[in-house]
């Protein structure tokens, strides 16, 4: 009888190391990409060549980005690039949104497509909270800015993380997680119970 016992609690004891590690790992309300005032904001503008209103946003965009040094515009063109034409459509599905044209800018949890001044005054506006307030940046962690140089708006096509390298980030992190239940199954859990 001690023996189920015994079995009972360290299955009891695993459980409730199971719980605490996960609160410990991902705190409730806790986002990765987190709502703090920011150094810089990002632009994410997916533009195609010879594309008239393109031709319209890339020079206002550009006048958003060298009025104030703490924005940065990051190009991708999708007419003739296939891997920003992947990247469009992560961005659309980390948005919410079904990528459908171009121009298309993504500043902070909001997008807009088309172009237009209000549009602009929109991205001001926002930006101007991002950087007084904070914000969620979706994009952050769809593109890897150490590729990138600071105030690069020109209209090029920037270097995109692959899904690649976000899946091997991805499972990496898995691992580390499996690697620490085992640790605890296999080494600390025996020592609570003798």
């Amino acid at each position: 009888m001690q023996i189920k016992k015994t079995n009972r609690l360290s299955r009891f004891t695993f459980f409730l190391l199971i719980v605490i590690l996960a609160f410990l790992l991902f705190p409730a309300g806790a986002s990765p990409i987190s709502a703090q005032p920011v150094e810089t904001a990002y632009i994410y503008y997916f533009w195609g060549e010879g594309c008239p209103a393109c031709a319209q946003a890339g020079p206002a965009l550009k006048a958003i980005a060298e009025q104030n040094p703490n924005v940065q515009l990051l190009s991708f063109e999708i007419y003739h690039d296939q891997a920003n034409v992947e990247l469009f459509f992560t961005f659309g599905e980390a948005y919410g949104m079904e990528p459908r044209g171009v121009p298309t800018m993504f500043v902070a949890d909001q997008h807009w497509v088309g172009y237009s001044p209000n549009i602009t005054a929109q991205i001001e506006q926002t930006l101007a909270v991002c950087l007084s307030e904070g914000c969620t940046d979706l994009g952050r962690a769809l593109v890897n800015l150490d590729d990138i140089s600071v105030n690069d708006t020109d209209q090029e096509t920037l270097p995109a993380r692959s899904l690649l390298t976000t899946v091997l980030i991805i499972s990496a992190a898995a691992f580390g997680v499996v690697v620490l239940l085992m640790i605890v199954m296999r080494v600390i859990l025996p020592r609570f119970n003798r």
